[in-house]
């Protein structure tokens, strides 16, 4: 079987390159093809004008609030009919005997007008739908799918290609005769990860990106952000925690009594990340596992077998109440650079009875404590969410308190907070808040301050009790970007200078230190009289 696999806005796309992978293992020709590839863009805080037009279109991306206005995350950049007509091209040259769309709920819109398009052009190509929305929404994704895979479809979709005429397989959803819904049984989740082979990634003639009206190979797929300058690659499918704005809670819904939270052994991910480091060549990788620092048995095994098969600096999140001080000092002795804490609130009230997140102010305090004393001083992220129409003046206050007692420097990313369908917290009726955006701007850049070089986290309480400043929250915006540049000037200053000092001959370089030494001499000596 021929079998194309599409995905949007997502290079990394990793459900879908485990399937693909699945498939070529087991004799078939797979093409996966990433449309549109995964960007960010500044919006303007002040100007509702693009991100109403986003919304208009129904994507759904993150926004990270930073001084200098939001971000997207990522940016729907507008499909051309350019490039709806290479992506029809391409399946025409192809000629596929499946295609298979990996749905989200950001872009469910764009997929409904794809999948019309394909079908339009190719009436007789069966589509199947897989994802986070057609596993919560089955029967909907039927108006326009043939067959729609729920939950894991490793094994479920190689079942499909081999006979695609079938409709007992279990974990597909079909549309009888009749146009009657067909609902099998859930098969169980995966346990052994390790028979799963690995995700398939930069193959050369096997996947393509469709963007900027053209037509890109997998080389092409990075920039300076992307995998060449780092990888990010998962151990782990599940979450040990079930918080109420992510649909992991939901999907772990799906399989009672099973093991949700699963990790391939660490010989076998460090097989893969040897081999797409081989590949890559990156400088950095990144774990994307929701928490990749938990586990004490796999964390004391896979640091003592990482700096031998792979030896580069990577990075992931950790969490207090999985995370111990031992490991990380494990990993930074493994050449953890990195690590990621998702705080979200520091209003244990938000965090406990509206996002389902247990862990107290007094745990993270000790875990920063934990970071800063085995030596992660620099490259902290914190994770806050904001805008969330449940909180009240007082919520935010205690995040602005948690944080002054946080180490320093960290990097404070802020998300405004989304209402994904199917989530616990989009069921909840919503309060009209109570909190206006020029006290959220005020808010967020304290937050954001209180990762930053050279503000005491002792004044932020006083900021925070300023009532010009809360009336005039601009002046923190301008403050933080100034900061900001200076910091970000800073750093390619530094940068700059590594490089000039890499490309100087040695026998310069060594003449140079030894005429500063002379200079050094002299000055102390006419300090000295």
């Amino acid at each position: 079987m021929r079998a194309v696999l599409l995905t949007l806005y997502d290079q990394s796309a990793h459900g879908a390159r485990c399937l693909a992978a699945a498939a070529q293992s087991a004799g078939h020709e797979v093409l996966l093809i990433t449309f549109k590839r995964y960007v960010v863009k500044r919006v303007s805080r002040d100007d509702p004008r693009e991100r109403d037009e986003i919304a208009a279109r129904g994507h759904l991306p993150l926004y990270d609030v930073t001084p200098f206005g939001d971000v997207a995350c990522p940016y729907p950049s507008p499909v051309t009919e350019t490039e709806k007509e290479i992506l029809l091209g391409r399946l025409e040259r192809f000629h596929p005997d499946v295609l298979g769309f990996s749905v989200t709920s950001a872009h469910l819109p764009l997929v409904r007008e794809l999948s019309t398009d394909i079908r339009r052009r190719f009436p007789r190509l069966p589509q199947v739908w897989g994802g986070i929305h057609p596993t919560m929404a089955p029967e909907e994704c039927l108006k326009y799918a043939d067959a729609v895979c729920v939950g894991e479809g490793d094994d479920a979709f190689l079942e499909y290609l081999d006979n695609p005429r079938r409709t007992d397989i279990q974990t597909f959803h079909f549309k009888d005769a009749d146009g009657r819904h067909v609902a099998n049984p859930l098969r169980p989740l995966i346990q052994d990860l390790d028979r799963l082979p690995m995700p398939m990634y930069g193959e050369e003639g096997k996947e393509i990106l469709i963007d900027e009206d053209r037509e890109l190979g997998p080389t092409d797929f990075s920039n300076r952000e992307g995998p060449h300058a780092h990888l990010v690659v998962s151990s782990q499918r599940g979450c040990p925690f079930s918080c109420s704005y992510c649909l992991h809670c939901v999907v772990r819904g799906l399989y009672p009594h099973q093991k949700y939270l699963r990790r391939k052994s660490v010989d076998k991910f460090l097989d893969e990340v040897q081999c797409r480091v081989r590949r890559f060549r990156p400088e950095w990788i990144y774990f994307w596992d929701e928490i990749f620092m938990v586990g004490r048995e796999w964390i004391e095994e896979f640091c003592d077998k990482y700096p031998r098969r792979v030896g580069i600096p990577f990075g992931g999140y950790g969490y207090p109440q999985t995370t111990t001080r031992p490991m990380l000092e494990m990993l930074k002795q493994a050449g953890c650079t990195l690590v990621g804490l998702g705080v979200q609130s520091g209003s244990e009230r938000i965090a406990a009875e509206i996002y389902d997140r247990h862990a107290s102010n007094e745990e993270y305090v000790r875990f920063g404590d934990d970071l800063r004393e085995t030596g992660f001083e620099e490259h902290v992220v914190y994770d806050l969410l904001t805008s969330c129409p449940f909180e009240r003046e007082e919520d935010l206050r205690a995040t602005v308190a948690l944080l002054s007692r946080m180490p320093k420097p960290a990097h404070v990313t802020l998300k405004r907070l989304v209402f994904f369908p199917f989530t616990p917290i989009a069921q909840r009726e919503r309060p009209k808040s109570e909190i206006g955006p020029r006290t959220y701007l005020f808010y967020d850049m304290l937050c954001i301050l209180a990762g930053m070089p050279g503000v005491p986290p002792v004044i932020l309480p006083a900021l925070a009790d300023d009532a010009y400043l809360r009336d005039h929250p601009e002046i923190l915006e301008k403050w933080a970007q100034q900061i900001e540049t200076a910091d970000a000037e800073k750093k390619a200053a530094e940068s700059r200078l590594k490089e000039l000092d890499a490309a100087m001959p040695w026998g310069i370089k060594r003449a140079t230190r030894h005429f500063a030494r002379q200079v050094a001499n002299r000055l102390a000596r006419a300090a000295r009289g």
